[in-house]
Order: C-alpha cells, then sequence, then structure tokens
C-alpha cells in the first residue's frame, strides 16, 4: 500500500461519520415539525357553492412522508371544465388583472409546497382577491390530512352569500 493511503481511508470514515451524524440530526429536527401530523394521502377541499361567474375553487393536496408533497388549486365549472384552460378567461383575466387562474394557480401551490403552511402563503400581485379562498381551502385540506380523513371537504365563502 502507497504511504499515506492508509491515513486517506481514516480521512474518507470520519468525514462519512460526521455526515451520517448531521443528516440524524437533521431528520431527527424534521419528526418533531408539525407537517408530520399529516397522514399520507390525496386530501380536497373545495368551495361549497359556485360563484357568480359559475367557477368552483378546489385544492387538492397530496402527502407523502408527512408532507405535502404536491397540489394542484383550480376552478371548475358545472360540467368539471377548469378555469385553467379556459382561454377566454385567461385573456380577459389578464386585461383585467395581470394575471390568470393558470399563473397564480401555481404560484400558490408552489408557495405552499414550500412553505407547508397556508399562513405563511403571502398574497400574489394581482390575484390578492383569490387568497383568503386559498388559505381557507389549504387549511380545511391540511386539517382533513391530519385527521386522515380523505372526504372532500367543502367551504363556505363568507362574501359568496
Amino acid at each position: 500500500m502507497a504511504p499515506g493511503r492508509r491515513e486517506r481511508r481514516a480521512g474518507y470514515g470520519l468525514w462519512a461519520g460526521l455526515a451520517l451524524a448531521t443528516a440524524m440530526v437533521f431528520m431527527g429536527a424534521c419528526v418533531e415539525g408539525p407537517q408530520n401530523l399529516l397522514r399520507d394521502g390525496y386530501y380536497t377541499a373545495e368551495a361549497a357553492e359556485f360563484d357568480p361567474q359559475g367557477w368552483k375553487e378546489f385544492l387538492t393536496i397530496y402527502v407523502c412522508d408527512g408532507r405535502i408533497a404536491s397540489a394542484q388549486y383550480n376552478s371548475r365549472n358545472l360540467r368539471g371544465f377548469l378555469r385553467s384552460w379556459d382561454m377566454a378567461d385567461k385573456r380577459r383575466s389578464a386585461l383585467t388583472t395581470g394575471t390568470n387562474q393558470s399563473k397564480y394557480g401555481r404560484a400558490y401551490t408552489v408557495a405552499l409546497l414550500n412553505r407547508q403552511d397556508p399562513a405563511q402563503v403571502t398574497p400574489i400581485p394581482g390575484a390578492a382577491q383569490a387568497h383568503p379562498h386559498f388559505q381557507r381551502l389549504a387549511e380545511a385540506a391540511i386539517t382533513k390530512a391530519r385527521n386522515g380523513d380523505q372526504r372532500v371537504a367543502f367551504v363556505s365563502f363568507e362574501e359568496r352569500r
């Protein structure tokens, strides 16, 4: 064996042990977090009624290993057509607010995935009117995930009554 080779192997073992210990500390910190109270599965919350334009908002989250792994926030009409696919609505929304359901729906879900807490999701410019609805839907879906209840949660929005 070449001189110095044994010392390098010992150094690798030290670094591997240190990396493993660090990983265990971080994993231990994650286990204690509130997001790990979520049970794996799909959970959906949707508006209890259609809005005046004929859309019903919904949020579906997928929980894996106690964390929200994916989410979809959108609206559908009575026929089940998704608002993010409606080109006429996209054009109208873009002219009036500068954004549309497709853009802000993705932005809100990415923020939820990054923060894992709807209270930490801030309003998006041009879509601030959707923010309270998104938060209420997210809270309802997360409550369902904590209970492991995969039935749809229906959320009533005060201003629609």
